[in-house]
């Protein structure tokens, strides 16, 4: 739960102060909340949270979750991460439900629209809002992966199968979260510098829209639990190597003005 999502935050980020991570485990606990409250009607909410509600509307559902959550005893630093990144939480939601109003898959307008809001949305806010944003789409692209290998394993059957199997269509709501992954967070991550976190969201995006080109790169480059270069990359490596010492040594010209070169490469992520 709560614990997992701020693992993210300090292993892909490596944001380890007290007030980011209280803020992170509040705003997940919120989201949770909010969401339960959505499946089940008769589930009440707090004195609290039921007046900001009805001042404040229930557009402000997220930020009204954080209201008697007791986050006030965490300091006022936390209080204000986990405000803007409720602010930011109801932007994507609204943003969301426009694109799913249309009945259009998110094209690339609408991504750059949308990065271009929560940045202006946050321009006076807090920086790890953004952060616990961006490690939330990759908390909720694992937990897809997770409950999509539970369901196939739980699937399984004695029954002979037959060679060829067809590739499993991802749901509409892996789609979607991997779209925003690739085309939102992904971009957002980047431009703060968060480069792990990028390279974790596009990864888990390009596994769960792409399985098969995802598992021929992955075993290209030496598997998904190695950083070692498999074998097909080193042939790469050296063919471009050995084409790239070619190139040098026929120039006579640079040649005559040197005393010896190597050449080297590397796979750079």
């Amino acid at each position: 739960g709560a614990s997992d999502f701020c693992s993210i935050l300090v292993n892909s980020l490596e944001i380890t102060d007290v007030p980011a991570l209280c803020a992170s485990a509040f705003h997940y606990s919120s989201l949770v909340a909010v969401r339960e409250r959505e499946l089940d009607s008769d589930m009440e909410c707090s004195l609290e949270e039921h007046k900001c509600i009805q001042h404040a509307g229930s557009d402000a559902k997220y930020l009204c979750a954080l209201a008697g959550s007791g986050i006030e005893s965490f300091g006022t630093h936390a209080v204000k991460i986990a405000l803007d990144a409720a602010r930011l939480k109801s932007m994507e939601t609204l943003a969301s439900e426009v694109v799913v109003a249309r009945n259009a898959a998110l094209d690339s307008q609408d991504a750059r629209n949308l990065r271009s809001l929560l940045l202006s949305v946050n321009e006076e806010g807090d920086w790890r809002a953004l952060a616990i944003r961006s490690a939330a789409c990759l908390y909720r692209l694992e937990g897809l992966e997770a409950h999509r290998s539970l369901s196939s394993s739980s699937t399984t059957t004695t029954t002979t199968t037959p060679k060829t199997t067809r590739a499993r269509v991802q749901t509409l709501e892996e789609s979607r979260a991997s779209q925003e992954a690739l085309h939102i967070y992904a971009p957002l991550a980047a431009r703060l510098g968060m480069f792990r976190l990028k390279t974790e969201l596009e990864d888990a995006a390009f596994r769960t829209l792409y399985p098969h080109s995802h598992a021929f790169v992955s075993a290209l480059c030496g598997g998904e639990n190695t950083n070692s270069v498999g074998e097909g990359m080193k042939s790469v490596l050296d063919d471009i190597t050995n084409q790239m010492k070619r190139v040098v040594q026929e120039d006579c010209t640079f040649m005559e003005n040197i005393d010896n070169v190597s050449v080297m490469a590397r796979v750079k992520e």
